[in-house]
Parts: C-alpha cells; sequence; structure tokens
C-alpha cells in the first residue's frame, strides 16, 4: 500500500479524516480486516476512495443505489462505476432496456450492435479499472466478475449480513407453483410440499423434482418469445417481450436459490422453513439461513486480501464479524467521535409508556398526544418510526393536522410524498430506519415512537436468540436499528434537528445494552423539556440556539431574558 495521504481527493481534511488514514497506513500490513465506525459528517467517502487510490484494485460496494450515485457525482473521473442491467437503454431494440433486451434474454442471441452496447461498455471499464463502485445487488449478481482485487470496502455495511440473507432466502408460492405447471400442462397440487417438514426434505424435494421442472418451464417461455417475434411488431411486441422477460428472470433466480440451498443443506448448515396458510391451506413455503457468512466468504472475502468495512454502527463488532463470517480474521476498529454539536442533534427522553404488546393499547394515546405536542411546537416536518402498520394505523386515526401514512404497498411513493411537501406534516414510517436522508428542513423533528426490538414471533429470530450469545445479539440488532433510525436527521455541522424517544422500553434497553451505544448517540441524550430549535427565534427572528417557551415560541437566550425580566 502506498500512503493513503497522498491521494486524498480534496486539499484539507475534515475532522479526524487525516489521522485514521494514517491509522489505516500504520495498520496495513498486519491487519486483514478494517471497521470504521464513524457517524454522519465524518466524510466516509473520500477517506474510502484515498484508500482505494492508494492499492493496486480496489471495489467498493454500497449498500444502496442513492450512494452509489453519490460516488459518481463526487469523484466522475475517478470511479468506475457499474450499475444493475436495467439502468442502461438497449441500443439495437427500442423500448428496451439491456436486462430485457434479447441479447439477455434469448439463448444464443447474437446481438447485433454489440460494440455498441452501452451496457458492455460499462461494465468491461469496470472490470478494467483500478477503483470500481457497485451496489452489493449487483455484486451477488455479476460483481464476481469485479474480482479478484487487492481492496474490497463496503461502504454502510453494518447490515450486510440481513442483505445477503435476502439475497439468499427465497419463496415459492402457489401462484408461481400454478403458473409453472400450467404452462407446461400438468397438474401437480401445491399441497404436495405440505408433508416436507424438515430443511432437508424440502432440498432434496426442490433439488430434484421442482429445479428441472422450471427449467423446462424456461426452455417454453423461450419457445413462446420465438413465437411472438413472429407474430408481433411495434409497442405489442416489445410489451408481450417484457412480460415473458420478466417470467423468465424470476424462473431464473428461483433456479439459481434451489440450486444454492440443496447444495448447501448437503453439507450441514441450517436453513429455517416457515410456511404461510390462508384459509387452512398453503399459500407460500420461505426457506431462510440460520448464518451468512460462508456465503459472503465465497462470493467477495475469499478473492481479495484487504477488507474495510465503514459504517455509522457496527456497535458490537463481535457479534457483527460473526454473522459475516469474519470471526477468524485479524481485525482492527477505529470508532470515530461525531463532529456535530451535540445541541444541534439532541435525542430528548420523553416517555409515554411501554410500547410492548401487552401495554400499547393503554401506550399509544398517550403517544399520539405526545406527537401532536411535539408537531404543534416545531410546526416542521416530522417523520414518526412507527415500527408497525398497526401503530401507524392508530396514530393516523389520532393525530390532526397535515398527516401521510406510509401504508403497506405505498412506500416509496408516500416517502417521495413526504420529501416533496411544501410545509408542516407528520410522516408515519414503517421500516425507514435507514436509507434515507431527511437533511434540513425535509426532516427537522425525529420521533422513535416504539424501540424496534426483532420481533420473537419470527422463527429465525427465535432459533438466533437460542444460540448462546443470541440475547447479545438481540440487543445489538436493537441498537443498530435505533442508531440507524437516529441518524435519518441532521446531516451535516450547520444542520439540526430534535429526536425524541417516546417508549420507555428505552430504558430497559439502555440499561442492559449501554456498551453497544456509540458514544456519539449517548452524548446526545437528554431527559430536559426545554426542547431546543436552531433557525429563528419566535420574536426578533435571528438565528441561533432558541428554547421552547410554550406550544409553538422558541425564544433566543436574550429574548427570554427580556421577558423574564433581567
Amino acid at each position: 500500500m502506498k500512503d493513503p495521504l497522498k491521494f486524498f481527493p480534496f486539499t484539507s481534511y475534515r475532522k479526524y479524516q487525516r489521522e485514521v488514514l494514517e491509522r489505516f497506513y500504520q495498520d496495513w500490513n498486519s491487519t486483514q480486516v478494517f471497521l470504521l465506525e464513524a457517524p454522519p459528517g465524518f466524510g466516509k467517502s473520500a477517506v474510502n476512495l484515498a484508500l482505494s487510490s492508494a492499492v493496486d484494485k480496489a471495489l467498493i460496494l454500497c449498500a444502496q443505489k442513492v450512494l452509489l450515485d453519490q460516488y459518481e457525482r463526487s469523484f466522475p473521473n475517478k470511479i468506475a462505476v457499474i450499475k444493475g442491467r436495467e439502468n442502461y437503454p438497449c441500443v439495437a431494440f427500442k423500448g428496451h432496456n439491456c436486462r430485457n433486451a434479447p441479447c439477455y434474454v434469448r439463448k444464443h442471441f447474437k446481438c447485433p450492435v454489440e460494440d455498441d452496447c452501452v451496457y458492455k461498455k460499462k461494465f468491461e471499464l469496470a472490470k478494467n479499472s483500478p477503483i470500481t463502485a457497485t451496489t452489493v445487488a449487483y455484486g451477488w449478481k455479476g460483481g464476481y466478475h469485479l474480482l479478484p482485487r487487492e481492496l474490497i470496502i463496503v461502504d454502510e455495511g453494518h447490515n450486510i449480513d440481513t442483505v445477503t440473507s435476502n439475497f439468499v432466502t427465497f419463496t415459492v408460492s402457489r401462484k408461481f407453483w400454478e403458473k409453472v405447471h400450467k404452462e407446461l400442462g400438468s397438474s401437480v397440487p401445491f399441497s404436495i410440499l405440505e408433508r416436507l417438514g424438515s430443511a432437508e426434505e424440502l432440498a432434496e424435494f426442490l433439488g430434484l423434482n421442482l429445479y428441472p421442472v422450471i427449467t423446462e418451464y424456461v426452455n417454453a417461455l423461450q419457445e413462446k418469445i420465438e413465437k411472438i417475434e413472429m407474430e408481433l411488431d411495434g409497442k405489442e411486441l416489445v410489451k408481450a417481450y417484457k412480460y415473458l422477460a420478466s417470467l423468465i428472470e424470476e424462473a431464473e433466480n428461483k433456479k439459481e436459490n434451489i440450486q444454492r440451498f440443496y447444495l448447501d443443506v448437503r453439507k450441514g448448515h441450517e436453513w429455517i422453513i416457515d410456511k404461510e396458510y390462508q384459509n387452512e391451506e398453503l399459500v407460500t413455503i420461505c426457506a431462510r439461513p440460520l448464518y451468512v457468512g460462508r456465503f459472503l466468504q465465497e462470493r467477495f472475502w475469499s478473492k481479495v486480501d484487504k477488507i474495510v468495512i465503514s459504517s455509522a454502527t457496527i456497535c458490537s463488532p463481535k457479534i457483527f464479524l460473526k454473522e459475516v463470517g469474519l470471526d477468524n480474521y485479524i481485525v482492527k476498529r477505529y470508532c470515530i467521535p461525531s463532529s456535530f454539536l451535540r445541541d444541534r442533534r439532541p435525542i430528548y427522553v420523553s416517555y409515554c409508556g411501554r410500547m410492548g404488546r401487552k401495554y400499547k393499547k393503554d401506550t399509544l394515546p398517550k403517544l399520539a398526544d405526545r406527537i401532536q405536542e411535539i408537531f404543534s411546537s416545531y410546526r416542521e416536518k416530522v417523520i414518526v418510526h412507527s415500527h408497525s402498520y398497526e401503530n401507524a394505523q392508530f396514530l393516523y386515526e389520532h393525530l390532526t393536522g397535515r398527516v401521510l401514512f406510509q401504508g403497506d404497498d405505498k412506500r416509496e411513493k408516500m416517502l417521495e410524498k413526504f420529501l416533496q411537501e411544501p410545509g408542516p406534516c407528520i410522516f408515519l414510517s414503517v421500516d425507514m430506519e435507514e436509507g434515507i436522508d431527511l437533511r434540513d428542513s425535509l426532516g427537522r423533528v425525529n420521533i422513535i415512537a416504539k424501540v424496534p426490538f426483532p420481533f420473537l414471533g419470527d422463527k429465525k429470530v427465535k432459533r438466533r436468540m437460542s444460540e448462546p450469545d443470541g440475547q447479545e445479539w438481540y440487543l445489538w440488532k436493537t441498537v443498530l436499528t435505533l442508531c440507524q433510525a437516529y441518524g435519518r436527521t441532521t446531516r451535516s455541522r450547520d444542520d439540526w434537528s430534535a429526536t425524541f424517544i417516546l417508549d420507555s422500553d428505552f430504558g430497559f434497553l439502555f440499561s442492559r445494552a449501554k456498551r453497544l451505544f456509540p458514544s456519539w448517540f449517548i452524548e446526545a441524550l437528554t431527559k430536559k423539556d426545554k426542547w431546543v430549535r436552531w433557525d429563528r427565534c419566535s420574536l426578533c427572528k435571528s438565528k441561533g440556539k432558541c428554547v421552547r417557551v410554550t406550544n409553538g415560541w422558541f425564544l433566543c437566550k436574550e429574548c427570554w431574558q427580556v421577558l423574564i425580566g433581567r
């Protein structure tokens, strides 16, 4: 490794950046895995670029496409960015992208303009570039072509175990089953899967029986595509082609997952099997691995020399490293303090009662009253982490003013609506603890309605908790999710927001797991009832720190002293 300070992309450093790069350089030869735990505002992207530039070849994996876009905007001439095929238009067939174009969908199809293919050019550039960035999703689908390399960096990698689990988890539904057999003219009942109780029985059946049936199904769809190419044209052809292409992709993904499941179970690895029933009839069967580290090892870790995982919330290195299959590596952890003033990101512990299932019936009305009070005081955009649709529905029915309810099937649509709202409103969200950027006026108030404990009714959660470190894992998952929710607002040094924790079960969590919380979270906690904002005094309109004196009134220090006659 060369000195990474020589490759830093800017002329000046933010606080702690230089010191961290110096430590990387000092520890490089004696360490295999680096955990960089740094809160928002540290500037991880610039540090990651400096590290990547200091080695021969590096791959940066981003948890989300929005982070990948940030790399592309910030460092356009230093990093080759590659995204999924669906992001590139097909130049040979109008109306198609490179994911549903004939050359990708059809077997043995020769592209007429292969040398001009937008995706192929991007891929070749990414494959040969010394620094390449892509998403974790692309890394699973095609990223192995970008390896081996000297260094891999996983940006926002705290949940790569969950992301990996989502990729290898698969479901066989009655709808898919019947669709496949109908296409082939057979009528095997889906209920045949009911008798398969164990992962071993299910793997044997799916691998030896369903896998070859899906292969026949894909061949039948390929024949259909050849037929419509002769019978249709124009928009009708494009529409029919895209539909069949989506069916083929679904089937190929299912084949890949079934084969992985079959081989992995034969090696003795544990999987959790879930069955869902409607009206006493089986409708879906789902297979999830208990641990995913071996999949990450096979896909990424074994193909690189050094690994850097950066995030604000590693929280427990011991548990995290076990979950991602790196517990036998030589590891260094760098914990970076926050450079944001804690008064600009306070966490008000303002309990309304316990929000567990046994108690929330009594707590929810108090919760709604407190949220209404907070909204009336700040008159800003407020996000409420409701934890469940049931909680969100109750709050939606009991809050007044402009209230947006996420709904089970409108996640992205309602988030975009909230971001576009011109005035004060409340957004009742579910599962939006990470991946969204509510900077500045997009999110001035951040409310934790319920401590996000993993659901104890989940078979995988229950099984994981039965392990010797299960209780610690359970606390770790909760702390990680809670800290991520806190980090949705106050995204820069000049930004400000107020976070409220309303669930009194936080007291239990904090007493049991204080050691897992980052220092920048703990230092922001306050039980003061004097709420703060930083943009304007209600009397003199000056900017700066202002304290609430009554609902909707925030005064600066000078106006407060005048008011009380000092």
